[in-house]
């Protein structure tokens, strides 16, 4: 029977009860055998030549303990019964010394390598637990400034929602919508307002993800609005002019969205615009040219018309203003 399992960074495999490196130096398979325990104090280096002192026997997984002998780092690791000597160095892990195998570090450098990784793990659980406080603060702060976005999005319709209302928050007026690529890829559509660059400054919490030292690989660094609001690993931008600028009621070649006496025209997608604002003095009038009123509008209440009757509404309402 043969299987497969993980060592470190060398992949095993279990012919018969035998173990066996798929990489061997020579790219062959190479039949791997346990190692003797190794003597207290003895050398071990590691794959980029930081070098450890065995503090310990054998525990009931065939590991022993060790620690690191560095001015600059101070940790307890473990070496198994796999490991390879320094002299078949191959791949990242740990090795033991077998080119001076009678090679012994002191008592009094053991003693204070011990003590000094000692406190490093305190320092090291400290510092968690403050983060882990800062973090709950943070978590509890988020829950409130954004109690409108779905907590533990259990779906990507819940994430898609969750994106869209963020956006619509930080972007008000700004109608957005969203495309799924594929998995775990979106494409985030407007039209006018926000840049590209803009829109992606603030949908970025939801992406928190970063390429790796090696520049091929995309890794999670997750965050407490991630973990809290939902991720998506790859969001691509769109942003869209509509092809009739937007003009003010009284002037067509004046700037668009330019308020006259408390009412304002703005596109609201790329086939509608709405009139907002104080439209009570003229609704029969909205309402006659084929307007109709809608509440719920992201930009304010108001009327809302095709794009395409855009001219001919502004021309009949200028004559009444």
């Amino acid at each position: 029977m043969r299987s497969f399992w993980i060592h470190k960074s060398i992949i095993m495999e279990i012919v018969k009860g035998k173990q066996y490196s798929i990489f061997g130096r020579n790219g062959m398979m190479e039949e791997l055998t346990p190692k003797k325990d190794l003597p207290l104090h003895s050398r071990v280096y590691n794959h980029d030549g930081r070098q450890y002192a065995i503090i310990s026997t054998s525990n009931a997984h065939r590991s022993q303990q060790m620690v690191s002998i560095s001015e600059y780092e101070h940790v307890f690791s473990a070496i198994d019964e796999y490991a390879r000597p320094i002299s078949k160095r191959f791949g990242i892990g740990h090795y033991f010394d077998d080119i001076e195998p009678e090679f012994r570090f002191t008592e009094e450098e053991v003693t204070n390598a011990i003590n000094q990784a000692k406190e490093a793990d305190t320092q090291r659980a400290n510092k968690a637990q403050e983060e882990a406080t800062a973090s709950n603060l943070l978590t509890e702060k988020l829950k409130e400034e954004f109690s409108f976005l779905i907590i533990n999005p259990g779906s990507y319709v819940d994430i898609k929602g969750n994106i869209i209302a963020y956006l619509k928050f930080k972007f008000p007026g700004t109608r957005f919508s969203i495309l799924k690529k594929h998995y775990n890829s979106i494409i985030i559509k407007w039209t006018n307002g926000p840049t590209e660059n803009e829109v992606e400054s603030e949908a970025d919490v939801f992406s928190p993800y970063a390429f790796d030292e090696s520049g091929d690989y995309l890794d999670y660094h997750g965050t407490e609005f991630s973990s809290l609001f939902g991720n998506i690993k790859f969001m691509d931008y769109e942003r869209t002019e509509t092809e009739t600028p937007q003009e003010p009621l009284n002037n067509p070649t004046e700037t668009p969205n330019k308020k006259l006496e408390d009412i304002e025209i703005v596109d609201y997608s790329a086939k509608s615009f709405a009139i907002i604002g104080n439209t009570k003095p003229i609704k029969e009038q909205l309402k006659e040219l084929g307007g109709s009123f809608n509440p719920r509008l992201t930009c304010g209440a108001g009327w809302i018309f095709q794009m395409s009757k855009k001219q001919a509404v502004i021309s009949a309402i200028s004559k009444q203003l």
